[in-house]
């Protein structure tokens, strides 16, 4: 019994959890939001301190780390930033499999596993994670998402809390489904307000019920002032004019399912105007409709009243989900033996008429689901597993309910099935707000479909999730065929493919651009001229999520302006407004001609003012005068020049870079006249590029070189001393007991210890020799053009006393010895790899001995016999 009523009160827990997280989630903004505060809820409800999402990618290929997640102690942020950068293809990982299973797993100590079983163990060693369950949500088989938790120690696998938290992920799928289609329907609304054109719409009678912002601003009404009258009052006609054109336009609506004509329309203000209007009918829920569509139009409003309302009904319906608890016996019927309170709710009946010779449970069942809701029940029970159904009752009072019901079995010691216990919840609601955003998305579509606009939605990768009907009749493609395609692989010809691509980044970071022109291909290989109206939109973060492009065709127009304006589009259009800076000069270094460009680059206030000062190119601009003469030299070997870079001086004699394209010019005799070209400033790309080329060659920690440009200098030197029959000595350095204070006072302290180490062994140094930072608390030293062995034992002496001094870091006085190994070219190797590998045996030997002391390779001894016997010294404790 106490075993029953332990149950009874998880399943009820399970209830009001899953009831509290069904109302979060209807007040979250959006997706992300509503899986994040599941996430929350479960974790905090059931003892997991971190959990994490993983969400399938579009194309189906791989799980992808979502920014939604949990954490219940500051140190698993590494982890999390670790993680973010990983993707997991079906059965990879523990996410992988839970994607490809669809059922729960439970790993009892993640860092115990392989990398086969837990990709990320020793991720996982730092934050110390340990027992780890993924759960997946599911919407009708379909995995929305994988939801990952961890603990911080080992766990055998709980087969209560895998059932709860499964019962709930099946639960949150419808939930999150909802939310992602209430995004949709945003989406769509909102790109109906982003149309350049006007739609009013209205019933059969001619009463308007909806116009867009564009609309009531072309007929200069306030926002829903239109809204339920008729339709007439837009027009100059005579009633009876009215009358008999609402009637034609009703005939032809029948017949042909559109009407296209003008209107005699006035303004609120009396202003009398013609719109050209495109009528189409369209019937929802048995009801017939007029949209119009006002092609003078440029901005209108989406039913955005439509959405709030029907997110405001979910929002009610799932703080009112009624519920039920029940047990079962275990009959052939599974009959009902208790029923809690929330049954006359839900059902009209109290539940001592549903239990014992009343009524079966199973009769108010409807006929059809009852076979479904057997053959669940009795799969799961085989099993021993958890069972969710959806059925149809007939209340008492004659209603037809959609029920959602998790239950399981109830076993004794011996596995035998003692009934059923679960929960019932109404979901008639949420079945009917289904079939509603599904009818007003294609209210959406249908209202796209019929503007004469191009509408073109992308994702943030720029692929094409939307494509309305003219779009198709533009470009010859359905939108099956462009569909989840970038748009600049189909429909831009080269040369637009980057500043279009320009365009959307600007927009994708949130920067509007009203107004943008491009050529689109066509699928027959002919070309349109588009003149695009865009927006974003923005997720609750501010986010820019998608990008909207309206597009009228200017083709025709254009070609006509272009055939005007060609004569006085030339060049000085370009020359005035280019982004090089464009010059003349004369052979002898005499400017003749020069842009604005040309003048800001130079920093000068005009072209006047550059003419006049720049009277001598060679000496008065280039800071090496000899780069005009090659500049000249070039230009008669090749006949121009591209790329020329060089410095110059700028008017305030700032020192700047440019990079200059130019060629010769000569008249019709042949004889050279001077040179034609562009110019643009570089300066900042040669800073990156030597700021690269620092970073490639130094310890950005020491600002030592690194290994790369240790080998480099010590390659150079071994070719100096074969030709100069020289030696050098090479040196292996390593922290004596660096890793205490790394690990008592921490990597803050360990790198700056590194630091102050890296100043005092330069300081050691003669001039030319080279100290670099191989790796952790390993430093190497290069000695080139030795003489005596004496020489080499001096430095390395003067590099152990250099830490009899106590270091100062941050208030502590930290001693630290080192161990030097030594190798000598040519008799300890004759190539960088045998030296550097003798010196690590030298270092390795100078430990053996005690640390705080140096040691040459052994073949080193006979080196020179006026080489001192080698010395150790004792060293203090690092701390």
């Amino acid at each position: 019994m106490d075993e029953d009523n332990t149950e009874r009160k998880q399943i009820q827990e399970e209830a009001r959890l899953l009831q509290a997280m069904t109302l979060a989630i209807a007040q979250s903004q959006d997706f992300h939001t509503a899986l994040g505060e599941a996430l929350r809820q479960v974790c905090e409800a059931t003892g997991w301190k971190y959990g994490e999402v993983w969400i399938p990618r579009l194309d189906g290929t791989t799980l992808e780390c979502s920014p939604v997640w949990y954490g219940s102690t500051n140190n698993l942020e590494k982890f999390r930033k670790l993680s973010e950068a990983l993707t997991f293809p079906p059965n990879v990982g523990l996410p992988g499999r839970v994607w490809s299973s669809k059922e729960p797993e439970w790993i009892e100590d993640v860092c115990n596993e392989s990398d086969s079983i837990f990709l990320r163990c020793q991720m996982a060693l730092e934050p110390g994670l340990k027992a780890g369950l993924g759960i997946p949500i599911l919407d009708r088989d379909r995995v929305l998402a994988i939801l990952v938790f961890f603990m911080f120690e080992s766990r055998e696998e709980d087969n209560q809390l895998v059932e709860m938290v499964s019962g709930i992920a099946t639960q949150l799928g419808e939930l999150i489904q909802h939310k992602r289609i209430q995004e949709v329907l945003k989406t769509q609304a909102r790109v109906l307000e982003s149309m350049v054109e006007g739609v009013n719409m209205c019933d059969e009678n001619g009463f308007i019920f909806f116009t867009n912002a564009a609309f009531d601003a072309m007929f200069g009404y306030e926002r829903g002032v239109l809204s339920g009258q008729h339709i007439s009052v837009l027009n100059t006609n005579s009633p009876e004019e009215n009358a008999l054109l609402l009637a034609q336009i009703n005939q032809q609506l029948q017949t042909q399912g559109s009407w296209v004509g003008e209107f005699k329309n006035c303004k609120k203000d009396g202003t009398s105007f013609i719109t050209y209007a495109r009528i189409s009918a369209l019937e929802i829920s048995s009801k017939k409709y007029w949209i119009c569509v006002r092609e003078d139009i440029t901005d209108r409003k989406s039913s955005e009243e439509e959405l709030r309302e029907s997110k405001r009904r979910l929002a009610t319906l799932i703080d009112s989900l009624p519920g039920i608890a029940f047990s079962c016996s275990n009959d052939p019927q599974w009959s009902m033996k208790y029923l809690s309170e929330g049954c006359l709710n839900l059902t009209g009946y109290k539940s001592e008429e549903l239990l014992g010779d009343g009524i079966s449970y199973n009769a108010i069942t409807h006929f059809e689901d009852v076979a479904n809701v057997l053959q669940a029940i009795e799969a799961a029970v085989i099993k021993k597993q958890p069972y969710v159904v959806e059925y149809r009752i007939s209340t008492k009072s004659g209603q037809e309910k959609w029920l959602w019901e998790k239950g399981r079995g109830v076993f004794d010691d011996d596995g035998e099935v003692l009934g059923l216990e679960g929960f019932i919840t109404d979901i008639t609601d949420r079945k009917r707000a289904e079939e509603a955003l599904l009818e007003e998305r294609n209210f959406v579509s249908a209202v796209l479909d019929t503007v004469g606009s191009l509408v073109v939605v992308l994702d943030q990768d720029g692929k094409i999730i939307r494509f309305n009907r003219a779009c198709e009749k533009t470009t010859g493609y359905t939108f099956d065929e462009v569909r989840n395609k970038y748009i600049w692989d189909l429909f831009l010809i080269p040369e637009e493919v980057e500043p279009v691509k320009v365009v959307f980044e600007e927009l994708r970071r949130g920067k509007l651009l009203n107004q943008y022109e491009n050529y689109w291909l066509n699928k027959n290989g002919s070309w349109r001229l588009i003149a695009w109206s865009n927006s974003a939109l923005r997720d609750a973060d501010g986010s820019v999520k998608y990008v909207i492009g309206t597009g009228i065709d200017i083709t025709d127009r254009k070609q006509a302006e272009e055939a005007l304006k060609q004569a006085e589009r030339k060049y000085r259009s370009i020359f005035e407004n280019a982004v090089e800076g464009i010059f003349q000069t004369t052979v002898d270094g005499h400017y003749l001609t020069a842009n604005p460009m040309l003048a800001r680059i130079y920093r000068y206030d005009s072209p006047e003012e550059l003419l006049l000062a720049l009277t001598d190119i060679e000496h008065q601009l280039y800071l090496d005068p000899s780069r005009r003469a090659e500049f000249m030299c070039l230009v008669k070997e090749q006949g121009a020049v591209w790329g020329f870079e060089s410095q110059v001086y700028c008017k305030d004699g700032t020192a700047i870079w440019i990079s200059e394209n130019a060629y010769a010019l000569y008249d019709d005799d042949g004889r050279l006249l001077g040179y034609e070209g562009t110019v643009v400033e570089i300066t900042e790309r040669k800073r990156a590029e030597a700021t690269i080329h620092y970073q490639a060659f130094h310890d950005l920690l020491t600002n030592l070189p690194n290994r790369t440009l240790f080998s480099d200098r010590l390659e150079v030197s071994l070719a100096n001393a074969h030709r100069n029959r020289e030696k050098l000595a090479v040196m292996f350095l390593d922290l004596d007991r660096f890793k205490i204070i790394n690990d008592t006072l921490g990597h803050t302290v360990g790198d700056r210890l590194l630091q102050v180490v890296a100043q005092r062994l330069t300081s050691c140094l003669r001039e030319g020799d080279t100290v670099a930072r191989w790796g952790g608390d390993e430093f190497t030293v290069l000695l080139p053009q030795i003489h005596t062995l004496l020489e080499v034992e001096k430095v390395a002496q003067r590099l152990v006393d250099a830490f009899k001094q106590p270091l100062n870091l941050e208030d502590r006085e930290l001693y630290i010895s080192s161990s030097i190994g030594i190798a000598i070219y040519p008799q300890d190797g004759e190539d960088i790899q045998t030296l550097l590998t003798n010196a690590d045996a030298a270092l390795y030997k100078a430990k053996e001995k005690g640390r705080n002391n140096y040691q040459f390779y052994i073949s080193a001894t006979n080196f020179e016999a006026s080489a001192k016997p080698m010395r150790k010294r004792k060293v203090r404790s690092p701390l």
